[in-house]
């Protein structure tokens, strides 16, 4: 038999040709270069959607956490500065200014903020249905409260004619802040705001952070009616403040 190198050659160019033994079947590298395109649409989109849901958590934290801030500190802010500074004076007002923001201060130093803890262990306690374990956990956490605000009230009052010297204070400046630091024991109520969180009671929040700014109103109108002295808008405010952590009180036990 005579040898035909040209056509083995032929033949062998066939096989290989052939989609068994050559390259693959074209269409499945169509079908991925068109499923490439595609996964990647729907990565995209997964993603987008992701970043959308994160976005939106976001804000949503953010507003939580402004009016986390706001019932925290809804008993502690200064007076308004309508009325009080039209009938006070200049001096007068920046006195009640100055013992309010004395008061705030050491509430924010000296007491402990009990919400998260409310909010962290009693959701696990209730999840598990653990009454008892969440029934005890307020009872730990008031009286947490209680000393806080009873350290915090002590520290001011005594502190009071330590700083108020040093800082030019008169005998009168000081006595008013010490009398307006056992407001701190009064609004030591973190384990009340802790609860209505919990309990998704933001409607109840939004009721008591409107308490003490009306009763002030309230009260400042009074002395400026009567012509009062300094003293009397700050029994006016201390009234009203002390309502808004009862009445917060009331609203979450």
């Amino acid at each position: 038999r005579v040898a035909d190198p040209l056509g083995e050659r032929q033949r062998l160019l066939d096989r290989m040709g052939h989609p068994t033994l050559g390259l693959r079947d074209p269409e499945p590298v169509e079908q991925r270069g068109e499923a490439g395109p595609l996964l990647g649409l729907v990565d995209r989109l997964e993603v987008g959607a992701e970043q959308r849901h994160a976005r939106r958590r976001e804000r949503l934290r953010e507003v939580e956490g402004g009016l986390a801030a706001e019932l925290d500190e809804g008993g502690q802010e200064p007076v308004g500065t309508g009325r009080p500074a039209r009938t006070l004076g200049v001096e007068q007002f920046g006195i009640l200014v100055l013992v309010q923001t004395y008061a705030q201060v050491i509430a924010t130093i000296a007491t402990f903020q009990c919400p998260q803890a409310v909010i962290r262990y009693g959701a696990i306690a209730l999840q598990r249905g653990d009454n008892k374990a969440f029934q005890s956990l307020l009872k730990y956490l008031t009286l947490l409260d209680g000393a806080g605000g009873t350290l915090a009230a002590t520290v001011g009052f005594f502190t009071a004619p330590l700083v108020g010297p040093a800082m030019g204070w008169s005998p009168n400046i000081v006595g008013y802040a010490q009398f307006y630091s056992f407001l701190v024991f009064f609004n030591a109520c973190a384990t009340s705001i802790g609860i209505l969180r919990l309990l998704d009671r933001f409607d109840l929040l939004a009721v008591q952070v409107t308490i003490t700014p009306l009763l002030r109103v309230l009260g400042v109108a009074i002395a400026a009616a009567v012509k009062a002295p300094l003293w009397g808008y700050l029994l006016a405010c201390f009234a009203a403040q002390t309502a808004g952590g009862a009445a917060l009180t009331f609203l979450a036990w």
